[in-house]
């Protein structure tokens, strides 16, 4: 019913990128994929109840609404863009344009069908039927403190508190100001530990969030992270 075309290396960064939020258990079947905005400014999000994760990637799709791709066809894709072929250039007259093609996606679809065209390779993906909680709603328009590390300290401090941390709550505290970031866990048998790490931020600030999460979120990051 509807056709459209998208960078296919964008599209596959940004599924993969947000694909690891979805949701394990399927109470909720709409959580359990990634859910590909369609319109003017694409997007793709997913989020378990807990976290979420929405990366925007450049160009439009026609239509509007959402589409919702399973986990498990994001991970074949992948591996079809990396394994798939690349086009032969032995006889072309325009190489360059067919490099190029290689690395577009063209999606077609319709109410429960999803179907990805890359070179030779034709992905037909049953869609997961149901509403996408409206997770714009969710985030803040504004923030009242900005706040930046770098991935490797981050990572650093959050391994010195996983034992402090499992014995307690799983619960990491970050407290800042100017260009200091305190962590801590706290546990029972062993009370509190604090890690100190370098940061820039706007102004003071603290807060709670799972370890797990963090860590979770930073073991794939590299240089600054705000």
């Amino acid at each position: 019913e509807h056709e459209g075309v998208v960078d296919g290396d964008a599209l596959l960064r940004a599924l993969t990128a947000v694909v690891p939020y979805a949701a394990a258990e399927d109470t909720r079947p709409m959580l359990t994929g990634v859910c590909l905005t369609l319109g003017d400014q694409v997007e793709v999000a997913a989020g378990d109840g807990f976290r979420i994760a929405w990366e925007t990637i450049p160009g439009r799709l026609p239509g509007d609404g959402n589409l919702i791709i399973p986990a498990r066809a994001v991970a074949v894709l992948q591996h079809l863009w990396k394994r798939a072929a690349a086009p032969d250039l032995s006889n072309a007259s325009d190489p360059a344009r067919i490099a190029l093609a290689k690395r577009l996606i063209r999606l077609q679809w319709g109410k429960d069908r999803l179907e990805m065209r890359f070179g030779s390779v034709s992905l037909m993906v049953k869609l997961i039927q149901g509403t996408f909680p409206n997770y714009r709603q969710l985030i803040p328009t504004s923030t009242a403190s900005s706040l930046t590390v770098m991935a490797g300290d981050m990572l650093r401090a959050l391994q010195q508190l996983h034992v402090p941390a499992g014995h307690g709550s799983g619960i990491v505290r970050l407290q800042w100001e100017g260009d200091r970031l305190r962590l801590s866990a706290r546990a029972e048998d062993v009370g509190e530990t604090l890690v100190p790490i370098p940061a820039h931020s706007t102004a003071p600030g603290k807060v709670a969030i799972n370890i797990s999460y963090l860590q979770g979120y930073f073991k794939s990051k590299e240089g600054p992270v705000t």
